[in-house]
């Protein structure tokens, strides 16, 4: 940190001179890092700096000598989001579904040939933070009453996380189609999605948002029912009423908030 020019050019020197000192001892750490799961928690992971900064050489504002600097600027939003455990800022999508049972063989087949397919175009390595991760419950999750809490998933005994993580702007398209195409047809045989009326899945995860899920019914009032079942807007205490008691204006407002109307979702 820093608080003008002569500050900033000396924070840069500093970390010039360490960055020489791990290379002559170490060879070149700067860019290593570890990741335990894509987009969870890691070993510290140091950002990859501008190619330009690297080595690079000012001259010393005292003695005149070139030194070398090194450093990347941040602004703080930046830096929280760049320098943490989970490495580097990146691009991501989400994807989720609580299954109530086994898969049959036709979701093990759907999945694995997602997981072993690219697309078109795709390198192993552009698709290497791609995946479908397996959460276990049960348990005192299953003994809480679904009206319980405002989240009504309590039958459930997996929840999949569909997930994809990538640098450049570019992969954007790549990236989406892959988790957009697995989930559509992992789920083709309910509507491309975990429909809780099949009678085998309880929906999707709130903390996951997921804009898509407003293709299926109604809009946002789908997606939302995906996430909170009769919770949403069918239960005498549902989510609609509160928000309606607490927010009437909706100044909390966006692709997936709580409206304060209710849309029923079978009629046309």
């Amino acid at each position: 940190a820093y608080w003008d020019y002569d500050g900033k050019t000396a924070a840069r020197i500093y970390h010039g001179e360490i960055e020489a000192e791990l290379e002559e001892k170490h060879g070149h750490l700067m860019c290593v890092g570890t990741k335990a799961l894509a987009g969870h928690g890691s070993w510290y992971h140091v950002p990859k700096r501008d190619k330009m900064s690297v080595k690079a050489h000012i001259p010393c504002p005292k003695t005149g000598e070139l030194v070398r600097v090194a450093g990347t600027d941040y602004n703080f939003y930046a830096s929280t989001q760049t320098i943490n455990g989970s490495g580097p800022n990146q691009r991501g999508k989400y994807k989720s579904a609580y299954h109530k049972g086994a898969f049959d063989e036709q979701m093990v087949k759907d999945m694995f040939q997602a997981l072993s397919t690219w697309p078109e175009g795709a390198k192993d390595s552009d698709l290497s933070d791609t995946l479908i991760q397996i959460d276990c419950f049960g348990g005192a999750i299953n003994d809480r009453d679904s009206t319980a809490t405002a989240i009504p998933q309590r039958s459930y005994i997996f929840k999949l996380q569909y997930q994809t993580y990538w640098q450049d702007e570019d992969d954007d398209e790549m990236h989406l189609s892959w988790i957009r195409d697995t989930y559509n047809t992992v789920y083709s045989r309910w509507g491309g999605v975990p429909d809780p009326s099949s009678g085998i899945f309880e929906g999707c995860y709130y903390n996951y948002p997921d804009v898509d899920l407003n293709k299926w019914k109604k809009g946002k009032w789908g997606a939302l029912s995906l996430y909170f079942l009769d919770n949403f807007q069918n239960n005498p205490r549902n989510l609609v009423d509160i928000k309606k008691r607490w927010d009437p204006n909706e100044y909390f407002k966006f692709a997936q908030s709580i409206p304060t109307h209710k849309v029923p979702l079978d009629i046309d």
